[in-house]
């Protein structure tokens, strides 16, 4: 069960969570921080076909556009290789 449904049904009454559930609940939302997402990748597996599907999603201007009218997250890094282990 996700935090915003249990505040949502007055279990509780805050807790850390990410403005599109609290969105989903109607619950009010004080932001922290934007919340930033990594998507790990096994070396093996980047060359794949099915990787590159994901990272061409990843870096449409549809998905961007699509998590930003979301609200809450920094996109700033999104499509960007950050780091690669040697």
């Amino acid at each position: 069960i996700s935090l915003a449904s249990i505040i949502a049904s007055g279990l509780a009454d805050t807790g850390f969570g990410i403005l599109p559930a609290a969105k989903a609940f109607k619950l009010d939302f004080i932001p922290l921080f934007p919340e930033t997402f990594d998507l790990v990748v096994p070396r093996q597996f980047l060359n794949t076909f099915v990787a590159q599907i994901i990272l061409n999603i990843i870096n449409s201007i549809e998905f961007r556009n699509e998590i930003g009218s979301m609200g809450g997250y920094d996109l700033s890094y999104t499509g960007k290789i950050t780091y690669r282990q040697e």
